[in-house]
């Protein structure tokens, strides 16, 4: 579980420094964003929400190395990492990048009852995140932490199987059964 001290809120006004990357940073213009981080600008932890959403491998590393740790955890305005985000868009690469860096694979936004990326997956993607739900829980997402609603991962697997009746859905809620036994219910 991520702490409130642990954590940052993605939040603040517009500058004019903001509004000189963030069109550098949605196009994934590495270089541009080294020469305004050069020039001295400072960077929010938004950009890596952004880069993160949207598998910028490289731009991600250099805003990890740029923000620093405390950026890893960060919720964005509707209570998401950048793991999740990079979970929903499937970017397995930039997950291993953050995870290697630091970021917590649990982190759900306790405050505001987020999800944790494993659960964002498996109900907010509806086909085709069989090897993202892999490969959460096979980097120790677990199952069983209480989100939205006070409904686990688990639930929702189950759920997802029982509205979808395919092959993934079921592949899914056994992989996710199969891993929830090694956590205590929350």
């Amino acid at each position: 579980m991520t702490t409130p001290s642990s954590t940052r809120r993605v939040t603040g006004s517009i500058s004019m420094e903001y509004s000189e990357i963030m069109p550098a940073v949605w196009n994934n213009d590495i270089e541009l964003v080294k020469h305004l981080l050069d020039e001295g600008l400072h960077p929010t932890d938004e950009l890596l929400h952004i880069a993160s959403q949207h598998g910028y491998l490289e731009l991600t590393r250099l805003l990890i190395q740029v923000l620093g740790p405390g950026s890893l955890n960060s919720f964005d305005e509707i209570h998401r990492t950048p793991l999740t985000l990079a979970a929903l868009g499937g970017h397995l690469d930039v997950m291993k990048v953050l995870l290697d860096a630091g970021a917590n694979i649990n982190a759900h936004d306790t405050e505001h009852t987020g999800e944790t990326a494993l659960a964002e997956v498996i109900q907010c993607v509806p086909e085709g995140n069989l090897h993202v739900v892999a490969f959460l829980l096979e980097a120790g997402a677990d199952p069983t932490i209480l989100g939205w609603m006070q409904l686990t991962a688990c639930y929702r697997a189950e759920v997802r199987a029982m509205n979808n009746p395919d092959t993934e859905s079921k592949e899914i809620l056994e992989l996710v059964r199969k891993y929830a036994g090694r956590f205590e219910p929350k």
